[in-house]
C-alpha cells in the first residue's frame, strides 16, 4: 500500500515538470518556436519608398478637402450654438413678461397656492452681451473667420501651384497653324541668322546665366501700387520655321517656348505672365514678322494685345473694326546692320488704327513734342518707315485717350517692338506712359506713384532676355 502511494507521488511530480500542451491540455517537452513569435515583425515590408508627385498631389488634395469639411462642421456648430443661445434668451424674456404680468394684476382672484406666501423666484441673469452678441459667440465667430481665411489662403496657394505646373507644361493651349512653306527656297546658315530665301531669321540661344537676373529685374517692379504683367515676345525663327528645319541647327537656336516658361517660373507669383507663344503659333501663317527686321509687325502686336486683354479681363477692340493703312517699300534694320541692302527685298509695312481721339507727347532732345499716334511715312527713307508708331519714340512718351473720362493710367515698359503694341493698350486708359528701357533715365516706382498707374506691362522681345545690357537697364529702372 505504501508502495502504491509512492508511485502516485512520483507520477504527480513528473507531470509538473513537463510543459502543458495548449491544444490537448497536457504537458509536453517540445521547446517554443521563437521564429514564430517574431513573424509579425519580420514579415512587415519596409516603407522607405518616397511618395511620387501624383501621391503628393493626392495627399495635398485630401488634406485640403478634410480641412474644408472640418471648417464646414465648425461653422455649423457655431451657428447651432448661436441658435440655442437665442432660443434661451427668448424663453427667458417670455417668462419674465409672464411674471411681470401676474404682478401687475392685483385684482385677480388668488388661488390656494397664490394665497400662501410664495417662494420668491430669483431673476435669471442673462449672459454677458456685446453689440454683436454674446462674448462666447463673438469668440467662436472670430475663430471661424480666421479658419475661413486660412482655407482661402490654402485654396489660393493650390491655384498658384496649378498655374505654375501649367506654365511649365509643354502642352500647347491653342491649335497651331501650319508654318509658311519653304518649298523651293534656299536655306543658308550665316553667323547670326538663318537666311531662308530672302527672309532673315535671327538665332536665339538660351543662356542660363542671364535667366535669373532677368527674372529678378521683373520681380523688382513696384507691386504695391500696380498690377504687373510680363509678356516675352518670341521671335521669328521659332514661330515661322518648323521643327523639321530647326532640328538641323541645335547649336545655333533654342526652343523658345520652353525658355519662356522657364523664365516665367523664376518670376514672383504676383506677376501675371502673358504667354503669347501659342497664340503666335496659331497665326504663324500670317504676316507677323518682317523679312529683314527683328521688330514685330502691327498684326503680331495685335494678337499679343488680345491675350493681354483676356488676362486683364477686358474686351479687346476687334481687328475688323480698325482701318488698315499700308506704307510701301520698307526695308528693315538687318540690311543696315549687315551692310548688305540686297540681303532681303523690300516689303510693305501695314498698320491697323482706330478712330479714337488720341494725343501723343514724345520726349525728344529733352523737350516734349506733340505728334500724331501714327505718322504718315510715305516720304520717309525705306529704313525709317517703322517710326510711323509713336514717332519712333525710344525714350519716353505719353498717350492721352481723349474719349475716356477719369484718371486711369498704365505704364508700358518696352523697346522698339513695343511701339506697335502701345496704341492698342491705350484704347483702355486715360493716360498710357510708354517707357523705353534702353534710354529712359527715370524710376518706375516713382513714375507709378506720380501717375497713379494701376497696371505696369513689360513687353520684352525674347532676344533681350539674354542681352546683359538690356537686363542691366531693366534692373536700373525697376529699383
Amino acid at each position: 500500500m505504501r508502495e502504491i502511494k509512492n508511485n502516485e507521488k512520483r507520477k504527480a511530480a513528473d507531470s509538473k515538470s513537463r510543459p502543458l500542451n495548449q491544444k490537448s491540455g497536457t504537458k509536453t517537452n517540445r521547446p517554443l518556436n521563437r521564429d514564430s513569435l517574431n513573424y509579425g515583425l519580420s514579415s512587415r515590408p519596409a516603407q522607405n519608398r518616397a511618395p511620387s508627385d501624383e501621391e503628393r498631389r493626392r495627399i495635398r488634395e485630401e488634406n485640403f478637402q478634410k480641412a474644408k469639411r472640418v471648417s464646414k462642421i465648425f461653422r455649423t456648430s457655431v451657428i447651432a450654438i448661436l441658435g440655442v443661445v437665442v432660443i434661451a434668451l427668448v424663453i427667458w424674456v417670455f417668462k419674465s413678461c409672464t411674471t411681470n404680468e401676474a404682478t401687475a394684476n392685483p385684482n385677480s382672484t388668488p388661488t390656494v397656492s397664490q394665497s400662501a406666501t410664495p417662494t420668491p423666484t430669483p431673476t435669471p441673469t442673462p449672459p454677458p452681451t456685446t453689440s454683436s452678441g454674446s462674448t462666447l459667440i463673438d469668440k467662436l465667430w472670430s475663430d471661424a473667420e480666421i479658419r475661413e481665411a486660412e482655407l482661402l489662403a490654402i485654396e489660393e496657394e493650390k491655384k498658384r501651384l496649378e498655374e505654375e505646373e501649367r506654365i511649365l507644361a509643354n502642352t500647347p493651349s491653342e491649335d497651331y497653324a501650319k508654318e509658311k512653306s519653304v518649298k523651293g527656297l534656299s536655306i543658308e546658315a550665316l553667323d547670326t541668322m538663318l537666311l531662308v530665301g530672302d527672309s532673315a531669321n535671327t538665332y536665339y540661344k538660351f543662356d542660363l546665366s542671364t535667366a535669373e537676373p532677368f527674372a529678378n529685374a521683373i520681380n523688382n517692379a513696384p507691386f504695391n501700387s500696380s498690377n504687373v504683367y510680363c509678356l516675352i515676345a518670341p521671335s521669328k525663327i521659332d514661330i515661322e520655321l518648323s521643327l523639321n528645319i530647326l532640328k538641323d541647327y541645335p547649336n545655333e537656336t533654342s526652343d523658345q517656348r520652353k525658355a519662356i516658361r522657364y523664365l516665367c517660373s523664376l518670376m514672383d507669383s504676383s506677376v501675371t505672365k502673358v504667354l503669347v507663344y501659342d497664340r503666335m503659333k496659331a497665326h504663324c501663317d500670317e504676316d507677323l514678322f518682317f523679312k529683314a527686321d527683328e521688330r514685330r509687325t502691327s498684326l503680331y502686336s495685335y494678337y499679343a494685345y488680345t491675350l493681354w486683354a483676356e488676362k486683364k479681363g477686358i474686351t479687346p477692340v476687334k481687328l475688323e473694326e480698325m482701318e488698315k493703312v499700308v506704307f510701301e517699300n520698307f526695308k528693315g534694320e538687318i540690311q543696315t546692320r549687315t551692310n548688305n541692302e540686297d540681303i532681303c527685298s523690300s516689303e510693305p509695312l501695314t498698320i491697323y488704327r482706330t478712330n479714337t481721339d488720341f494725343s501723343l507727347s514724345v520726349l525728344i532732345d529733352s523737350s516734349n513734342q506733340s505728334w500724331p499716334m501714327y505718322t504718315n511715312v510715305n516720304d520717309y527713307a525705306s529704313s525709317y518707315k517703322y517710326s510711323t508708331y509713336l514717332a519712333g519714340s525710344d525714350n519716353y512718351c505719353v498717350i492721352t485717350n481723349n474719349e475716356i473720362e477719369g484718371d486711369s493710367a498704365c505704364i508700358i515698359v518696352k523697346e522698339a517692338s513695343g511701339n506697335s503694341f502701345a496704341p492698342y493698350v491705350a484704347e483702355h486708359y486715360k493716360k498710357t506712359y510708354v517707357v523705353d528701357y534702353r534710354k529712359y533715365s527715370g524710376n518706375l516706382s516713382k513714375l507709378a506713384e506720380e501717375t497713379g498707374a494701376i497696371d505696369i506691362i513689360y513687353y520684352i522681345p525674347i532676344e533681350d532676355t539674354t542681352n546683359s545690357t538690356a537686363i542691366k537697364n531693366l534692373t536700373r529702372i525697376s529699383k
